[in-house]
């Protein structure tokens, strides 16, 4: 399980008590609200789309991600993050209540999540690296409210539920392989934030095959022996 610290992005000394939230509702990729594009749909040679023009002083500026986007007409082409513009609309096509000054922490928290779930995806990807050097991200969707078996198992022995849940599609060289990620909020931040100051991601392939639940012992094996040693048990060992 990864850990990633996002209070940086959204200092509590800059967010009022309405919050800075990650969007459950709105998917951070998520091909039905079209807040994700990629740069053949911009005309722009570097993947940068400009949106319809702000009424509220937000960037209408998309920023490309550095995950590869499978299925599109150039093959360095990378998804498309929203601009901060795009994902204030998106909230309140959903029904949320963004303020404006909230969106550059919402947008930078959003991208720096995607960006360290895809470096995860890339860790079980690696394994395959034999079979194919180049794999890209094909579709995604979020299921906040469709907890995992994983997921359930873990609340039964105490643990909270988590807060979101996305499955991503990862074209490996022609095969499709299905992503799992659970996301869990961290420590606790001041009371007048409603944000998580830091999320735990669990991502792992779905275990669909018995080569993903190949992949998923590897992978416990591979953090078991990389994984630092109390004291004691290095100088033991």
């Amino acid at each position: 399980m990864s850990h990633i610290d996002v209070s940086s992005s959204c200092p509590a000394h800059a967010v009022p008590a309405s919050g800075c939230p990650v969007a459950h509702d709105v998917n951070p990729l998520t091909n039905e609200e079209k807040v994700v594009y990629f740069g053949a749909n911009t005309g722009d040679a570097n993947g940068v789309k400009t949106d319809s023009v702000s009424t509220n002083g937000l960037s209408t500026v998309a920023v490309s991600s550095n995950i590869p986007k499978a299925g599109a007409p150039s093959n360095d082409e990378n998804w498309v993050y929203p601009s901060p513009q795009r994902f204030y609309n998106a909230m309140k096509k959903k029904g949320w209540e963004p303020q404006a000054a909230e969106m550059p922490y919402v947008v930078s928290i959003h991208n720096t999540i995607n960006e360290r779930t895809w470096r995860e995806v890339m860790e079980y990807e690696k394994l395959h690296a034999d079979e194919c050097a180049s794999p890209k991200l094909l579709r995604f969707r979020g299921r906040p409210r469709d907890f995992s078996p994983k997921a359930r198992l873990m609340n039964l022995i105490g643990y909270k539920l988590p807060f979101d849940r996305h499955d991503w599609i990862v074209d490996r060289c022609g095969r499709e392989i299905e992503y799992v990620i659970d996301f869990y909020e961290g420590k606790r931040p001041p009371a007048d934030v409603v944000l998580p100051a830091s999320v735990w991601l669990d991502v792992r392939p779905k275990l669909n095959s018995p080569a993903a639940a190949i992949d998923r012992l590897r992978m416990y094996m591979h953090a078991r022996r990389t994984s630092p040693q109390p004291p004691a048990a290095a100088a033991s060992s």
